[in-house]
């Protein structure tokens, strides 16, 4: 079992700790501050500007996950050609058995789906004193999830996410290798030009194993479904959380907005959601998020119904959409000096 020497980020104190430690909390000897090991192992300055096995040179970190850290990489191609690419770098975890970080890197690069993000090569290398697992990808413009921070999505946009990311789900479903990605949500959908693509296996799970339960529930609070605080896996799990995504990208809001725990309104209240969702959106949402799963849509119902439902009176829904949208937004932003006389007395 090696020692890692890090640094404090307070006072810049060097100390030394087993690597086992890295997710948790450590004090400085000399300002005696706490802080973590794995902090201090992901400063991107440290690692910036190395190179990954004579191919990748690290840019900026671009992204930081419970697992891994993801820069913008150069790498040199045959001919001394550069391409830009997604380099992720998997932290070195003596709690999780490397046979199932090695899983995520297989998974990415033997999916070949137009909505799967494309991976390139992958291996081990070392950085740092430590031995860490990688993975080169395409490199993205965009999460969904940024992008909804810059503004509500158009109903065409949600419609090209909700296609794209149906198709995907619909390859990983497919017998007789079907896997269950249990950790879809916003953060995990990637634009790269005009497609967006399913990314980040970590958590993937293969349906030929003997037994589909867990010990303790896994992935983002916020997406599991109701089956997987039980440890439940099945290809139904992936379909909760795109409904949920999608409600989403419709709203702005979680489905299960509640004054009680996530755990209580997942498990026991109804999805609270507008009544005019855009056609067929509503159906959609309502059809993943059902509580039972042996009830719930799969990845072709998704795909069958927004197949059906192009035409003029999804045109028009989404129409009506939009100018309610536009009206709530005007609303919210109206001063009290704007607003009706009526209304200022209400008040």
């Amino acid at each position: 079992m090696s020692l890692l020497t890090v640094r404090c980020p307070h006072c810049g104190t060097a100390r030394e700790v087993d690597n086992k430690f890295y997710r948790r909390e450590v004090r400085c000897p000399r300002c005696r501050q706490a802080f973590s090991v794995k902090s201090a192992l992901s400063a991107w300055s440290r690692l910036e500007g190395q190179i990954v096995e004579n191919r990748y040179r690290l840019g900026e970190l671009i992204g930081e996950g419970g697992f891994a850290l993801v820069f913008r990489a150069e790498e040199e191609t045959a001919g001394g050609a550069m391409r830009s690419v997604a380099l992720k770098l998997i932290y070195p975890d003596p709690e999780i058995p490397r046979e199932m970080q090695v899983k995520e890197l297989l998974a990415v690069l033997q999916a070949k789906h137009p909505f799967i993000v494309q991976g390139y090569a992958a291996g081990i290398c070392d950085l740092g004193g430590l031995s860490w697992l990688y993975l080169a990808m395409e490199l993205a413009e965009e999460t969904l999830e940024m992008r909804m921070k810059r503004g509500a999505l158009s109903v065409s946009e949600v419609w090209k996410f909700a296609e794209h990311t149906a198709s995907a789900l619909a390859y990983l479903h497919k017998d007789p290798d079907r896997l269950v990605h249990r950790d879809l949500k916003l953060a995990n959908i990637l634009r790269i030009g005009q497609q967006w693509k399913l990314a980040d296996f970590g958590l993937v799970y293969p349906m030929e194993r003997k037994t589909n339960t867990t010990s303790r529930p896994v992935g983002t609070e916020d997406y599991i479904p109701p089956e997987g605080y039980d440890g439940l896996v099945t290809p139904a799990w992936d379909i909760w959380s795109f409904g949920v995504m999608l409600a989403q990208t419709l709203t702005g809001k979680h489905p299960f907005e509640s004054a009680h725990h996530r755990y209580y309104a997942i498990t026991q209240e109804e999805p609270q959601l507008p009544a005019d969702l855009p056609v067929p959106f509503g159906e959609i949402i309502r059809g993943c998020l059902i509580k039972k799963r042996a009830m719930r849509w799969t990845a072709p119902q998704v795909l069958a119904a927004l197949q059906a439902a192009r035409g003029l009176r999804a045109s028009l829904s989404a129409g009506r959409w939009r100018v309610s949208q536009n009206v709530q937004q005007w609303k919210q932003k109206r001063t009290p000096d704007e607003r009706p006389p009526q209304q200022r007395r209400a008040e």
